[in-house]
C-alpha cells in the first residue's frame, strides 16, 4: 500500500474507537494491534529551546506511524523565555549576594535605606556599633561598627546600580538579536561587577 500522510493535526486515538477513526480518515477499518507499539513513540527531544514536536501519522501497508513534526517557536517568543532567564539570574545569588566576614547575604533597595536611617539614629545616641542579622537558618547577629557599616551601604548601592545597568544592557541586546539561534546562545551571566567582599 502506498504511503499515506494524513492531516498534520494531533489526531488521538483510542482503541474503543478505533474502527470509527480509521473510516474518519481513510484507513482501512479491520483492528491491527501493533498500533499501539508505534503510536507510543518517544517525542525526539533536540531543538526544545527552539520549537515543539506536534504527531502526525502515515499509513503504510496497513499499519499506521507515528511521527513528529518540528514547529518552531516565535523568534520573540524565544526572546521573552531568554528575557525571563535573564530577570531570575539577576535576582540570584550569583547577583545579589555579598560576603561580610565570610557569611554571604543580600539587602535590598528598601533594607539598605532602612539600615542607613537606623545607624544614622543610632550614631546620633552615641551607638558606635550595630547588629546585622543573617540571613542562615538560624540566622545569628553579626555586631559591626556603624562608621565602616555606613561605607558598606554605599558601596552596595553603587554595586546593586552597575548590576543593574548591566542587566539591562544583556535584555536590551537580547531584543535586537535577530536569529533564534544567536538568542539561544546569548550568555548573559557576564559582565557583572565583582562581588562586594569585607570583613568588618
Amino acid at each position: 500500500m502506498k504511503a499515506k500522510i494524513l492531516d498534520r493535526q494531533n489526531i488521538i486515538f483510542d482503541h474503543t474507537t478505533w474502527n470509527e477513526d480509521r473510516t474518519k480518515y481513510g484507513m482501512a477499518s479491520d483492528f491491527d494491534a501493533e498500533y499501539l507499539e508505534y503510536v507510543s513513540g518517544d517525542m525526539p527531544s533536540d531543538n526544545v529551546k527552539s520549537g515543539y514536536y506536534q504527531p502526525y501519522y502515515e499509513e503504510s501497508e496497513g499499519k499506521i506511524y507515528q511521527k513528529w513534526e518540528f514547529l518552531a517557536y516565535p523568534i520573540e517568543q524565544i526572546k521573552q523565555r531568554k528575557i525571563a532567564e535573564i530577570a531570575a539570574y539577576d535576582k540570584s545569588s550569583a547577583v545579589d549576594e555579598f560576603l561580610i566576614n565570610g557569611v554571604g547575604m543580600w539587602l535590598d533597595r528598601d533594607t539598605r535605606a532602612s539600615l542607613f536611617a537606623s545607624i544614622t539614629a543610632e550614631e546620633a545616641i552615641g551607638r558606635e556599633t550595630t547588629v546585622l542579622w543573617t540571613q542562615t537558618e538560624p540566622p545569628f547577629p553579626i555586631e559591626l561598627p556603624i562608621i565602616p557599616f555606613r561605607g558598606l551601604l554605599k558601596q552596595l548601592e553603587v554595586y546593586a546600580k552597575d548590576c543593574f545597568n548591566t542587566t539591562a544592557k544583556h535584555i536590551a541586546a537580547v531584543f535586537a538579536l535577530t536569529s533564534i539561534e544567536d538568542v539561544n546562545d546569548y550568555d548573559f551571566t557576564t559582565g557583572y561587577p565583582e562581588k562586594l567582599s569585607i570583613g568588618l
